[in-house]
């Protein structure tokens, strides 16, 4: 359950599949399977399916730059294009894990889409400014990509 079908070995899958399926399975109760769609540079996007067969989103697997090393997350997009769920799933660095805050995430979800800018509509967070701008950067360049995934 919750397999991607179709998929040749995607790497950022293939790191932290159970962990991307139990935060699916939290985001959408319905949740039923990811299909590999596209990748795009080290992007990943699947389709998200729930127990129906419909589709109820977009999730993209990726990397952002910290300070010094680069973190892997996930983020899901609804059919609208706002964002439903970020996640980070694997924090390297020694400093700036501040921005596994999911309270601190959640200023993301459900915003008209947009671009977003550190200290204008995105707060800053104290021990994280590298890492949150990584991660904002590379939020305000994978949502145009979906264009090319619909």
């Amino acid at each position: 359950m919750g397999a991607p079908s179709g998929i040749p070995d995607q790497p950022f899958w293939a790191s932290h599949n159970k962990q991307i399926i139990k935060e699916l399975t939290v985001w959408s109760p319905t949740f039923a399977k990811a299909e590999y769609q596209k990748s795009i540079g080290t992007r990943e996007f699947y389709k998200i399916l729930d127990k129906a067969g419909a589709a109820v989103g977009t999730l993209i697997l990726t990397d952002a730059q910290g300070r010094l090393e680069k973190f892997d997350l996930m983020v899901v997009v609804d059919p609208t294009n706002k964002i439903g769920l970020i996640r980070i799933l694997k924090y390297r660095s020694e400093f700036g894990s501040e921005i596994t805050n999911k309270k601190w995430l959640a200023q993301f979800y459900n915003q008209p889409e947009s671009t977003f800018v550190f200290r204008k509509n995105i707060d800053a967070v104290s021990g994280a400014t590298f890492s949150s701008q990584g991660l904002i950067n590379e939020i305000n360049a994978l949502l145009p990509c979906l264009t090319e995934i619909k």
